[in-house]
């Protein structure tokens, strides 16, 4: 699992990031099956405020161990600046669940209304 901070985000774009996860031997894993689940959520909170997964299409798998996440604008655009907790987790088709990443994802006040 990683932890720290990503790469800073809009609140007035869309927000999009890809995933890439390989074995130890270097292959990568196959997502055949799997449900990717993004959460989004304010520091202050203990419930996610915007999930995605592969199954509402916020999450699509792009090809063996790689997706791309996608949440639009509209939905970006109810968050303040200021830091989001993310997390990142991923059950795949032997039914295990792993979690990719934990950590806190900044928002900057993109300041275009349109």
């Amino acid at each position: 699992m990683y932890q720290g901070h990503t790469f800073a985000a809009s609140n007035r774009a869309d927000l999009l990031f890809g995933i890439e996860l390989k074995n130890p031997d270097g292959s990568f894993v196959d997502f055949t099956g799997a449900s990717i689940t993004v959460a989004l959520r304010l520091t202050t909170y203990t419930t996610p405020t915007l999930t995605g997964t592969t199954t509402d299409g916020h999450v699509t798998v792009t090809g063996p161990g790689t997706a791309a996440v996608h949440f639009t604008r509209s939905e970006m655009t109810t968050f303040p600046a200021g830091e989001l907790d993310i997390g990142i987790t991923v059950m795949l088709s032997d039914g295990n669940t792993y979690q990719l990443f934990a950590g806190q994802l900044p928002v900057v006040d993109g300041v275009v209304a349109a």
